[in-house]
């Protein structure tokens, strides 16, 4: 059996894919992936925080925000659009798409099926 690959927190952190999974999902759901630090600045966990009742989501207020760090959301978020792009081409040879389609439901009548 292969060994499963896995990536720190402060990776996941440190290259952009927790600010753009929260960015580009989460927030505006009301939702955020946060990560919870211990006493050495180790990330030790992830939790969900939950804002659905807010209307407008959750957001990083980046308009008042200061120059250094709108700069390192550009180079995180170019970071990770650049990693999607690496495979965009095969996932639209694979599924005509880059994000994998849910099949349609065999049975007509399946509660599972959207009408």
């Amino acid at each position: 059996m292969e060994d499963l690959k896995t990536m720190s927190g402060e990776e996941f952190r440190d290259k952009g894919y927790l600010q753009e999974a929260n960015r580009q999902f989460f927030h505006r759901l009301g939702l955020a992936l946060s990560m919870i630090i211990d006493a050495e600045g180790n990330v030790v966990s992830f939790q969900i925080v939950d804002k659905r009742e807010d209307k407008e989501g959750i957001y990083f207020d980046l308009k008042t925000a200061e120059p250094a760090r709108i700069k390192k959301f550009h180079k995180n978020a170019n970071f990770i659009g650049k990693e999607m792009n690496k495979r965009t081409t095969k996932r639209m040879k694979l599924f005509g798409s880059s994000v994998e389609p849910i099949p349609t439901a065999s049975d007509e009548n399946s509660e599972d099926t959207l009408k």
